[in-house]
């Protein structure tokens, strides 16, 4: 796993996915965040998930939740650099979507989390998805 942390920006391919939603054409980053969400919810079973997907897909959570009114502001260094070129607002679908995203991804069977619990460090890892899901869900 290319981590240098357990944040949700802290790995390469959070890395890349910023990227990609960075240099995405500001009426594609919805695009950007729905296919990674897609990646998730296509999968038949969460043990199919592997940790490039999970890693996009909390990526793109963590935006979703720093786009809605007092979000949490994503990693300066490491989270997207063009929230405010984001021309869309996140609807009650999409943040509804967001929290499915994030609650599947904790699920013990995905890669990203047996990694993380292989490591020993579950509790450090999922406590930033967590605290992601409780704020969408007090956004209903």
């Amino acid at each position: 796993m290319g981590a240098w942390g357990s944040g949700i920006f802290d790995n390469d391919d959070a890395a890349d996915w910023v990227v990609e939603f960075d240099e995405a054409d500001p009426d594609e980053r919805l695009s950007v965040v729905q296919a990674a969400f897609d990646a998730v919810t296509d999968a038949d079973d969460p043990d199919e998930l592997e940790i490039d997907v999970c890693s996009a897909a909390l990526a793109a959570v963590a935006t979703v939740a720093a786009l809605m009114p007092g979000g949490p502001e994503p990693d300066e260094s490491y989270g997207p650099q063009t929230l405010d070129e984001a021309p869309f607002e996140v609807s009650d679908s999409l943040r509804s979507r967001a929290v499915t995203v994030a609650e599947r991804v904790l699920d013990e069977a995905t890669e990203w989390s047996e990694l993380w619990i292989e490591a020993d460090r579950w509790d450090e890892a999922k406590e930033p998805v967590r605290q992601l899901v409780s704020f969408l869900r007090r956004s209903e």
